[in-house]
């Protein structure tokens, strides 16, 4: 049964959902990160789960908070939705990451303007 994580959530080992490191989001194997495309059980439909993985579908799909939902044609809006916030988070924590200046670079630029304040060393154009 194939599905899609609307949200981030815990992947237990009684889950066993497969995490891919490459998976967008991703952060540990036993988180299943948001726009996870996933399956339980190898039955194409519900009613071809073991009773195992219907409980297991059932928590992941009907609880009190939705975790996940189906990957069918019933749910295209939804899963666009899905995928749109995905890649805007993404974008936007790839920006954050790329304006953010390491402790590093901060103190290598400290040390660099106190030398070229002291005259040891010429300021770059």
């Amino acid at each position: 049964m194939k599905l899609i994580a609307v949200e981030p959530f815990f992947n237990s080992p009684s889950l066993k959902i497969k995490v891919p490191t490459d998976a967008k989001g991703f952060e540990h194997q036993n988180q299943v990160p948001k726009g996870l495309r996933f399956e339980i059980g190898t039955a194409p439909d519900y009613a071809g789960l073991t009773e195992a993985e219907k409980v297991i579908v059932q928590q992941v799909v009907r609880g009190q908070r939705p975790r996940a939902i189906f990957d069918v044609d019933a749910n295209k809006g939804r899963i666009a939705r899905v995928d749109a916030e995905v890649a805007a988070e993404v974008k936007a924590k790839e920006a954050a990451s790329a304006a953010n200046i390491s402790l590093e670079e901060k103190i290598a630029g400290a040390v660099a303007s106190a030398l070229a304040q002291a005259g040891l060393v010429k300021k770059a154009a």
